[in-house]
């Protein structure tokens, strides 16, 4: 059955059918202006003809599945997860909205003085302002960590941009313990006058949970 654009019923991981691909328009605010930004790129000269179709996705896009998720694989979209596949998806998809902070936000038709949307906007152009003017990173961000000294913003973002899940934090482990930075014994208590257990290999276990 379709309903709108790729969304369709399909079957779950465990073969149960009747699971509804996409967001029902019904759900959907009837304040929403409906604007979207295209944020899907494909390799060049390769761009399905379908996607001009598809893109750039709406509200009733998602949650993805079927012929949207084949068209995201062939895209630069990072590890597009079918929802047939989701061993998360098991959990409605309401409550995982909720657990990771609630739908995103978008404009609306008369907004009101405290519309998120806007508020979150005004930020980011902020922060894109102080990155052109290459604006001293502790100003904006209030302190950073000694491995990231010298660093510019746009430094700092390329630094958290794709890296190998953890470097970031082992590079700060490493300094803590190069600098002789001392585990709080009221909340990891030592065994020994020189813990070595309890200090570099517990911190490399927590970086690496």
């Amino acid at each position: 059955e379709w309903r709108h654009g790729f969304n369709c019923h399909v079957k779950d991981r465990h073969g149960n059918g009747n699971r509804f691909c996409g967001t029902d328009p019904a759900d959907i605010s009837q304040d929403d202006m409906g604007v979207r930004f295209n944020k899907v790129f494909f390799p060049e000269n390769l761009t399905p003809p379908d996607a001009v179709d598809v893109l750039p996705l709406a509200p009733t896009s998602f949650p993805i599945c079927g012929d949207t998720t084949d068209l995201l694989r062939q895209s630069k979209c990072h590890s597009v997860i079918d929802t047939s596949e989701c061993f998360e998806c098991d959990i409605p998809l309401s409550d995982l909205i909720q657990t990771v902070g609630g739908l995103p936000t978008h404009p609306h038709k008369n907004p009101s003085e405290d519309d998120a949307y806007w508020a979150e906007l005004r930020e980011v152009i902020l922060a894109r302002q102080d990155r052109q003017n290459n604006v001293d990173p502790v100003e904006v961000l209030g302190r950073i960590p000694t491995v990231w000294t010298g660093f510019s913003l746009e430094d700092i973002a390329e630094a958290v941009h794709n890296e190998y899940p953890g470097k970031n934090q082992a590079d700060l482990i490493a300094q803590f313990i190069s600098d002789g930075v001392q585990m709080d014994d009221n909340i990891i208590p030592r065994n020994t006058l020189v813990e070595f257990l309890r200090y570099q290999v517990l911190l490399a276990e927590i970086n690496t949970w």
